[in-house]
C-alpha cells in the first residue's frame, strides 16, 4: 500500500511544527529537559495522528471493493452486517477501526474483518505493543502502579481491572509455548542439567489472607565444580566464597498452584504435578543424548520427592540441599548448647565435615547416643528426634562425598532465590490478596519473564492468535 500525498503533506507539516517548536523552546532558554518532555508529547500526538490516517485509508481502500456478501474460510456466504468503529488502543492513543464487517446474519458473531485481517489487529481492544509494554510493568509492579506508570509515561488511562484481565490472557499461551520451547544450543550449555523445586506461601482473597501454597521449578546448566571438604567448609561456615565458581546458563523458571479443573470443579489439579511435569520437559530436551547427568536438588518435603519421582526418569540423582542439613545441626546445636555460640559452632563443624565426607550413619548414630543416654529437655529431645528423623529418611541424597567428587552442585540457593524474586517481591506484597486464577496467570508471565523468555513469547502468543482470529490471511 503507499499512503496518500495528503496522509504524506500533513505528517511532513506536523514534524516542521515539531522543529519549529523545538528551536522556539531554545531560544526562550528552555531546560533541555523541558524541550525533550515537549518533543516527546508532540511526537506522541504525531504518531496517534499518523496512525489513525493510515488506518482510515486502509479502511477506505476496503470499503471501495467491499461487496455485499462474502465467503468464511469454510466457504459459507456471509451477509454484509453493521459494526460500530472499533476502539483500538495503542501505546501512541486510542484509535478507531471502521471499515466493511461480514457475518452469517445480523446480530451474529462477526466472522470477516477484511481490515482487521489486513492490518493484523489483536482479537482485544489493545493493540499488542501496548500489551507488551503494559504487561513488562505489570509482572515487575502491582497493576495498581502498573496503571500510575502508563498514564505518567504514556498520557493513556487503563483500569486495574483491565490489566488484570490482560495478564489472563497474556498467560493463556505460556503452556503450549512451553511445550514447544527447545533446548538452548548445545554449545551454551554446561556439563550438568540441575532441575529444582520447592513452595512458598500466596496470600488468598477467599481466605482473608491465609496462604495456599505457590510450587516453583528452575532448570539451569553448569559445568562441574571439584571441590574438598574443607573448601565446602569454608563458603559455609566462614562464608569465604569459592573462587572460580562456574555461573548457572540458561536458567529457567515455572511456577503453578493447587486449583480445580476447569471442566470438574470438584477435583483438584495438583500443582507440583505442574511443576514435575514441566521439569520433565526440560530433562527429556535438554540432557541431550544422556550423556549430561541430571541432579535433583531440593529440601526433605517428601511430597516433591513422590512427584519428582512419578514424573523424572530414574536415573536422574537426588541431593538434599545442604542449607536445610546445616538449619538442622543448628536447631540441635542451639537446643544442647544454648548461647555457648562457640560450642554449637565446634558442634556444627565436627558434624558438617562428618556428612560432607560420606559419614551420615555415624552423626545419626551420635545423636541417637545423645537423646538416649543423656538427660534432656523435651524441647530438646524433639529437635533431636526429628533431626535423626531428617537425616534417616534422606540419607541416601545425602552422598556429598560423591557429589564433591563428581562435581555436582548440594545447595539449592537458585531456587530459594526464585521463590523470593518470583512470589515475594509481586505475589506476596503487604496488602495483596489473590485469586488463584490471578495468582497462576501472574507465576506463567513472570516466570516467563524472569527466564528471559519474554520476546520469544510475544511472538509465539500473537502468530498463534492471528493464526486464530485471522485464518484466511494465514493460510
Amino acid at each position: 500500500m503507499v499512503l496518500s500525498s495528503e496522509l504524506r503533506i500533513k505528517g511532513r507539516q506536523a514534524v516542521d511544527e515539531l522543529v519549529d517548536g523545538i528551536g522556539q523552546e531554545l531560544d526562550r532558554r528552555a531546560r533541555l529537559d523541558q524541550v525533550e518532555k515537549s518533543l516527546f508529547r508532540g511526537l506522541m500526538e504525531l504518531g496517534k495522528s499518523l496512525l489513525q490516517q493510515a488506518v482510515n485509508e486502509v479502511a477506505d481502500e476496503e470499503e471501495a471493493v467491499a461487496s455485499e456478501s462474502l465467503a468464511n474460510e469454510a466457504d459459507v456466504a456471509l451477509q454484509r452486517v453493521e459494526r460500530t468503529p472499533q476502539r483500538l488502543v495503542t501505546v501512541f492513543g486510542e484509535l478507531r477501526v471502521r471499515g466493511p464487517v461480514y457475518a452469517i446474519r445480523r446480530k451474529q458473531k462477526i466472522q470477516r474483518a477484511p481490515v482487521d485481517e489486513r492490518l493484523g489487529l489483536p482479537a482485544g481492544e489493545f493493540s499488542y505493543l501496548f500489551e507488551d509494554w503494559a504487561q513488562r510493568m505489570v509482572v515487575k509492579d502491582a497493576f495498581a502502579e502498573a496503571a500510575d506508570s502508563l498514564h505518567e509515561l504514556l498520557g493513556i488511562d487503563v483500569s486495574v481491572r483491565s490489566l488484570e484481565g490482560m495478564n489472563r490472557r497474556m498467560a493463556a499461551d505460556v503452556e503450549a509455548f512451553r511445550e514447544q520451547q527447545p533446548a538452548p544450543a548445545a554449545d551454551d550449555e554446561g556439563e550438568l542439567l540441575v532441575v529444582l523445586s520447592d513452595a512458598t506461601g500466596v496470600p488468598m482473597h477467599r481466605r482473608g489472607g491465609k496462604m495456599q501454597m505457590a510450587y516453583l521449578g528452575a532448570s539451569y546448566t553448569v559445568d562441574r565444580f571439584h571441590r574438598t571438604v574443607d573448601q565446602v567448609l569454608d563458603e559455609v561456615l566462614r562464608k569465604e566464597c569459592a573462587k572460580n565458581r562456574p555461573r548457572p546458563q540458561h536458567k529457567r523458571l515455572y511456577g503453578d498452584m493447587t486449583q480445580a479443573l476447569p471442566d470438574d470443579s470438584g477435583t483438584e489439579y495438583d500443582g507440583r504435578v505442574g511443576v514435575f511435569s514441566w521439569l520433565s520437559h526440560e530433562v527429556s530436551t535438554r540432557s541431550g543424548d544422556g550423556s549430561r547427568p541430571v541432579i535433583c536438588l531440593m529440601d526433605g518435603e517428601h511430597k516433591l520427592w513422590a512427584r519428582k519421582r512419578e514424573l523424572l526418569p530414574d536415573n536422574v540423582v537426588e541431593v538434599l540441599d545442604l542449607w536445610h542439613v546445616m538449619d538442622r545441626l543448628w536447631d540441635v546445636a542451639s537446643a544442647l548448647h544454648g548461647a555457648d555460640n562457640t560450642a554449637s559452632r565446634e558442634f556444627v563443624s565436627d558434624r558438617l565435615r562428618q556428612i560432607l565426607e560420606g559419614k551420615v550413619g555415624r552423626v545419626i548414630g551420635g545423636l541417637r547416643q545423645t537423646l538416649t543416654k543423656r538427660k534432656l529437655s523435651k524441647a530438646t529431645a524433639e529437635t533431636i528426634a526429628s533431626t535423626i528423623t531428617y537425616f534417616s529418611n534422606n540419607q541416601d541424597r545425602m552422598r556429598y562425598d560423591v557429589c564433591l567428587r563428581e562435581g555436582y552442585p548440594i545447595a539449592s540457593g537458585v531456587i530459594e532465590g526464585a521463590c523470593r524474586h518470583v512470589v515475594g517481591d509481586r505475589l506476596d506484597r503487604t496488602g495483596t490478596r489473590w485469586t488463584v486464577d490471578g495468582a497462576v496467570s501472574m507465576l506463567a508471565t513472570r516466570t516467563t519473564y524472569l527466564s528471559d523468555d519474554w520476546n520469544d513469547y510475544q511472538q509465539f502468543r500473537i502468530s498463534r492468535e492471528q493464526t486464530t482470529i485471522h485464518p484466511t490471511t494465514n493460510i
